[in-house]
């Protein structure tokens, strides 16, 4: 088995040098190094041109924005520039990340493990059920717990990826039919084992809040809209409560 070896990958807008500029402050504060991915802006794309975001009812409540296409590309960007790399992990940021402490400690001791495919490093939901996976100490006696959520964070500030989750997510990805947080959601589908970590090391930069401008929320109001969305979720949630009944515990 190869040494382990983490790469950081930041998606980063071209118009948004402000966020860029704090986060080299970010990585400079921990002598980190990283790469940046040029993320996909929304701008310049033609929701036309993806005609799958408009027929996935079957998949999810609502046709996805262009912006959600744009974000869900640029992961995709990134991801495969770490499997064109000797790296076996990658740690991918969105630009609205900032680190609660010094995350390496704890990600030498992470990238270490194995039995995971994606690890969450930002928001944690204490109130989701969750099995124990396993725990672990860093050098400086600092303890973290890896757990299995029944429901993934929706979040994509900050992730870290196995080659073989990273091959995992991106097999049959020339169409997709969810924003991508939500994609991981639906874990089972691609047999993705995704843990969270407690506590973070991830959070959101305080002045970045509450949008980031790789994405985008949305607002549905109409009845129609409501009645899809409840749909999708009755769906969902049967899905994800059976899948995490036959979940094992951890170690």
């Amino acid at each position: 088995m190869s040494e382990p070896k983490l790469a950081t990958y930041l998606i980063n807008l071209d118009r948004s040098q402000d966020r860029l500029a704090y986060s080299k402050l970010e990585f400079e504060r921990y002598g980190m190094d990283f790469t940046r991915i040029q993320a996909v802006d929304g701008r310049e794309l033609d929701i036309a041109d993806f005609p799958q975001s408009t027929r996935n009812g079957w998949a999810y409540h609502t046709p996805l924005t262009i912006n959600e296409v744009a974000c869900y590309k640029s992961h995709l960007k990134a991801l495969r520039s770490f499997l064109d790399s000797d790296a076996t992990h990658a740690m991918v940021l969105e630009d609205d990340f900032a680190f609660v402490e010094d995350p390496m400690p704890c990600l030498q001791k992470l990238i270490a493990l194995e039995d995971w495919d994606i690890v969450k490093l930002y928001n944690w939901k204490k109130r989701s059920m969750k099995k124990y996976f396993t725990s672990f100490m860093t050098d400086q006696r600092r303890p973290y717990s890896l757990y299995f959520n029944a429901s993934t964070a929706i979040c994509n500030t900050g992730q870290i990826f196995s080659r073989s989750g990273a091959k995992k997510f991106l097999d049959k990805k020339n169409h997709f039919y969810r924003p991508v947080d939500v994609e991981l959601k639906h874990y089972w589908e691609q047999k993705l084992r995704i843990k969270s970590l407690f506590p973070p090391i991830i959070t959101e930069h305080k002045e970045t809040q509450p949008l980031s401008t790789i994405g985008h929320q949305r607002s549905e109001k109409s009845l129609p809209a409501f009645a899809w969305r409840m749909k999708y979720f009755v769906h969902y949630g049967v899905l994800k409560f059976v899948n995490y009944a036959i979940a094992p515990e951890g170690n």
